[in-house]
């Protein structure tokens, strides 16, 4: 019986050790992408290309990722862009 009780304290430590862990790897990783982040001046009214994710794999040289132009309309404070068609 003392051994499975004590089995469940390790288990429960290295649990707790694993959930510091990864909240370090995650300010690690935030840091890291703050860091290396890039700035963009774009404001309203300029004219944008939006990257489309959705296509599954590369692109061959006829076809392109980025579909537009846009219209900037409206910038939100969290860098949320609106955008609008030509």
């Amino acid at each position: 019986m003392e051994d499975c009780l004590f089995q469940l304290h390790k288990m429960e430590y290295y649990r707790i050790v694993a959930l510091h862990h990864q909240e370090v790897q995650k300010q690690q990783q935030k840091a890291w992408y703050e860091r290396n982040l890039k700035n963009k001046d774009i404001s309203v009214g300029d004219l944008v290309l939006l990257y489309d994710n959705l296509i599954k794999g590369k692109p061959i040289k006829s076809d392109t990722a980025w579909v537009g132009p846009y219209v900037v309309e409206d910038m939100k404070n969290n860098s949320t862009v609106q955008l609008r068609t030509l």
